[in-house]
């Protein structure tokens, strides 16, 4: 399932209804663009465009909450059931999207606080005819979060009542065979109310939940045409982030008010890569750079070290021919830890699939993974922290160090264009040093999609 990320936290921001307000009044003056634009698909209804989905999933797991095995992993049956719709409304040649997504999940033997979340969402893209582009985006969610871990899986939440609000503004062009770019800011703001919280369902949030969060993130990109298959592309980015203490009270000494940082997040940085096709017309995602990553005005402790080093990512597309398709990845950047440290996340993906036809599809999809903490883990800003013994080549700085891996088996049948059937089988695993935090779990999963899914 996937993690809310952590963005976002305390200010009010835009609603909706000023983005609308705002798209209408400038589409006035909008000019066609006379780009190539992907033509949306969807039931017509007038001049509008609606795309509606449903899916349900029943999942079996004999680990739900990733629980090691010390600490007796519970198996659950989990039904997860979500649905939305996208109306996509044509204004001259831009485009306005109104959507709306819930979803909600259910435990045979488990209750939470909450299960039901809602999400809606507006995006208005104007076309001018110099070829740029204006996209809007805001996105509001309200609800409870699932069973979750951050991408180096360092903490579970369950059922923690949260919203999240995320606006943006980009400014693109791109063109073919021309020098391309694209400039976006974003204002995020994410709020946890574990006041409301019933249970904690795992051994490493009983105490500490996330933290509020509140901050922006900037990037730019430009991309040079090459050898008339892809585009040399040079990015920066920038993100600051304001992390708060969830609730209405501190738990350090002395208490820090509501309106004080408990630290800010800092990262930039700066990458070069390729995004185009090679050898018979395989895509190839390349973005190879420098990072800066640290926290700032800890409160509480020390501050922690900085990461500087290597970040990126490439993704290929290899020529394996017929119906078949192999997608191979490799990941590497700093996250943010609650252990007032960061942590180093390396990732290695491969997904395979073959497809019979249009009838149906199976696949395998396998990640490795290998996570390094900055710092040795001591505390957290509210006071907790596992015990962390020799690493896991045998040293003794009792520095954190987790390798996991999963293997995934599936089967997709395609009833009709619009209805599928999906069949998985999982397995997950994870090695740690640091007490309680090593586990793995098995699952099978059936779901059922119906709609511009």
């Amino acid at each position: 399932m996937i993690p809310i990320p952590p963005n976002g936290g305390r200010s009010a921001a835009c609603r909706p209804s000023l983005w609308l307000g705002l798209a209408l009044l400038l589409a006035g003056g909008v000019v066609p663009a006379s780009t190539d634009q992907e033509v949306p698909d969807g039931l017509p209804v007038g001049p509008v465009l609606v795309a509606p989905w449903f899916q349900t999933e029943v999942l079996a797991d004999d680990n739900v909450f990733r629980r090691s095995e010390v600490q007796n992993p519970l198996p659950d049956v989990v039904t997860t059931v979500w649905g939305g719709v996208t109306a996509m409304i044509p204004v001259r040649m831009s485009n306005l999207e109104i959507g709306y997504e819930g979803r909600t999940f259910s435990y045979r033997d488990s209750n939470f606080a909450g299960t039901t979340t809602h999400t809606g969402s507006l995006v208005f893209d104007l076309n001018f005819s110099s070829y740029n582009t204006l996209h809007l985006e805001e996105t509001y969610t309200s609800g409870a979060t699932e069973l979750q871990r951050f991408s180096g899986e360092e903490i579970i939440r369950q059922g923690v009542p949260f919203s999240r609000n995320l606006w943006a503004v980009e400014w693109l062009r791109k063109v073919a065979q021309r020098p391309a770019w694209r400039a976006r800011i974003e204002r995020s703001d994410l709020r946890y109310r574990p006041d409301e919280l019933i249970i904690f369902a795992g051994p490493e949030d009983q105490l500490i939940p996330w933290l509020d969060q509140e901050g922006w993130n900037v990037e730019y990109e430009y991309q040079q045409p090459f050898y008339r298959r892809g585009w040399l592309t040079a990015k920066y980015n920038a993100r600051r982030q304001d992390q708060f203490e969830p609730g209405s009270e501190s738990n350090l000494e002395p208490p820090v008010p509501d309106s004080v940082p408990l630290r800010r997040e800092v990262y930039d940085g700066l990458e070069f890569g390729y995004r185009g096709l090679i050898g018979r017309n395989q895509p190839l995602i390349v973005s190879v750079g420098y990072g800066r990553f640290g926290f700032r005005d800890v409160q509480g402790s020390d501050e922690p070290s900085d990461f500087r080093g290597l970040v990126g990512n490439i993704l290929w597309r290899l020529p394996v021919g017929g119906l078949s398709n192999m997608d191979v990845s490799l990941n590497r950047r700093p996250l943010s830890s609650i252990y007032n440290t960061y942590y180093i996340v390396n990732e290695f993906r491969v997904r395979f699939d073959h497809r019979f036809r249009e009838v149906s599809r199976w696949g395998v999809n396998l990640l490795a993974s290998s996570n390094r903490y900055g710092d040795i883990v001591r505390t957290t800003p509210t006071g907790f922290a596992p015990f962390c013994d020799e690493d896991l080549d045998g040293a003794s700085d009792f520095i954190r160090r987790d390798r996991g891996r999963q293997v995934e088996g599936f089967w997709e049948w395609f009833i009709q264009p619009r209805v599928a059937l999906r069949m998985a089988a999982t397995h997950r695993r994870r090695n740690s040093n640091c007490d309680d935090v090593s586990y793995r779990s098995n699952g099978l999963s059936m779901t059922f999609k119906v709609g511009w899914f």
